[in-house]
């Protein structure tokens, strides 16, 4: 099974944009439903941050994941994926 470096990344940088927010998991997923993202359980997050260091990845993100996560965290999406942002076109949410 690939290692998903990507998916890894991203759940290491959310899991950082949370504690830096004073949030615990289940603020997160309150934060994440009531801006309109997926829903999610405690034990999805949970499962998501855990991947960011764990030997099998448990939570993989789709696009939409990715998006909801930025526009909760108000970050541009690449920052999800550790690149520094340039440019004008780097929006949140479509």
């Amino acid at each position: 099974m690939p290692e998903r470096p990507v998916a890894r990344r991203i759940a290491a940088i959310v899991r950082r944009l949370r504690r830096d927010r004073g949030w615990t998991q289940f603020d997160a997923v309150e934060h994440l439903a009531e801006s309109g993202g997926p829903v999610w359980s405690h034990n999805t997050w949970s499962a998501m941050e855990i991947s960011a260091t764990a030997e099998t990845v448990l939570r993989s993100f789709t696009a939409d994941d990715v998006a909801a996560l930025a526009a909760v965290f108000e970050v541009p999406v690449c920052a999800l994926f550790g690149n520094p942002c340039g440019g004008a076109d780097h929006q949140t949410s479509p």
